[in-house]
């Protein structure tokens, strides 16, 4: 899940910011707050624990803003946010609120107001054993070597939506532990995959439609 927490103080001049209220410290701090929970320093619970090898949730900084840019003004508000994943959605929930209980009470030290918004809050998707069995075998009779991952992804996807209400399984084509991963800066979609894709979606269809 997306999570998106705005900071709210006063703005002024930059030449008297006592005279406001500027987040930029709460910013640092909330920072400060994720890191530590995604490494594990400021663990939630033995249940929730953010350094383990399998952790029930992660926390991730993706972006922060302070004020705008220039010179002649101290910021009055500011905007950090992060996402949260997890395979236990109550470990995701104690986690963010793990973190807005301590931007909350940091703000509210410093005569800075906290709101909480959520974007892209995706279920947990869950693969169903007979739809499972079911890509196994169309990927053996399409001669494509498929192995079960030991833990589960940390990605979040839509595809959550339609595993909570069809049995469904998710499965991907690797591009091999050498490619770069998604979303990295060197990453190129590798075509080679598409031949790959159509045979396992072709003998997935034949064992479905006959």
């Amino acid at each position: 899940r997306g999570l998106i927490v705005g900071l709210t103080g006063a703005r002024s001049h930059a030449a008297h910011p006592e005279r406001g209220r500027s987040p930029s410290s709460c910013v640092a701090r909330a920072l400060l707050a994720i890191e530590e929970l995604a490494a594990g320093v400021a663990t939630i619970d033995a249940a929730t624990h953010a350094g383990a090898a399998r952790p029930a949730a992660t926390i991730t900084a993706v972006h922060a803003r302070l004020g705008e840019p220039g010179f002649g003004t101290s910021p009055g508000d500011a905007v950090v946010m992060a996402t949260l994943r997890g395979f236990d959605p109550d470990a995701v929930d104690r986690m963010e609120h793990a973190l807005i209980a301590r931007i909350t009470a940091d703000a509210d030290a410093h005569g800075i107001t906290v709101s909480v918004d959520h974007d892209e809050v995706f279920p947990a998707t869950v693969n169903d054993p007979a739809a499972v069995a079911m890509l196994l075998d169309a990927a053996a009779t399409a001669g494509i070597p498929a192995t079960e991952a030991e833990t589960p992804f940390r990605w979040s996807e839509d595809f959550g939506h339609i595993s909570a209400v069809v049995p469904s399984a998710y499965c991907c084509v690797g591009a091999g532990v050498d490619h770069p991963d998604l979303h990295t800066p060197d990453y190129d979609f590798p075509d080679a995959l598409l031949p790959v894709g159509s045979r396992l979606f072709g003998a997935l269809i034949r064992s479905l439609c006959g």
